[in-house]
């Protein structure tokens, strides 16, 4: 077992908070963490970790401005408005020297996005490269309360030994029992 390559903490710090040295939980504590780490990012509807996204395609906003699904944004190595002659579609690259981007996922091209369906694409990089403290710290209080309430108050409605598995009840509740919502509703993604 290993866990997700997007995990919000490490096996060591949870340990550590545990006082665990041997490594005798190490796969259920994995999964803990990879649970926890979905849940808060199921919570927050954002993936934290620094990833890549190709090819998002967006609708032309009939504005300057365009919001991207991800976010902090810290590059973009595509951006791209659709072309089409009904036989095949083509994509024709934006100007940079009328493009701009910041890093709460806003992108600005100061000509305007055509209003339209699907007729623009973005290839980008959103994420944190360090996992913000208080995300960090959230992803581990999850995961410890989970490993050390078990069955009873953590939330877990079956769980099965071989092959390792669980099943969470509503993560929504237990983020906000455990008094993590405060913490963590400053990085949900609003609602539109």
């Amino acid at each position: 077992m290993a866990l997700l390559a997007y995990a919000l903490t490490t096996l060591a710090n949870v340990k550590a908070l545990l006082g665990i040295t041997d490594t005798v939980s190490d796969d259920i504590l994995e999964n803990y963490i990879d649970a926890a780490t979905e849940a808060i990012e199921n919570y927050c509807k954002r993936r934290f970790t620094s990833t890549t996204y190709t090819d998002e395609v967006y609708d032309g906003t009939g504005t300057k401005y365009l919001n991207l699904k991800h976010y902090p944004v810290t590059a973009i190595t595509v951006r791209e408005k659709l072309i089409s002659d009904y036989g095949s579609d083509s994509w024709d690259d934006l100007q940079d020297e009328w493009f701009q981007f910041q890093e709460n996922g806003r992108v600005i091209y100061n000509i305007g996005f055509d209003e339209g369906f699907s007729n623009y694409r973005f290839t980008y990089v959103a994420g944190y490269v360090v996992i913000p403290d208080d995300v960090r710290d959230a992803c581990e209080k999850i995961a410890v309360t989970w490993f050390q309430a078990k069955k009873k108050a953590g939330g877990i409605q079956s769980e099965r030994l071989g092959e390792y598995s669980v099943t969470f009840g509503d993560f929504k509740n237990q983020i906000k029992d455990l008094g993590l919502d405060e913490i963590l509703d400053a990085y949900r993604t609003p609602e539109v």
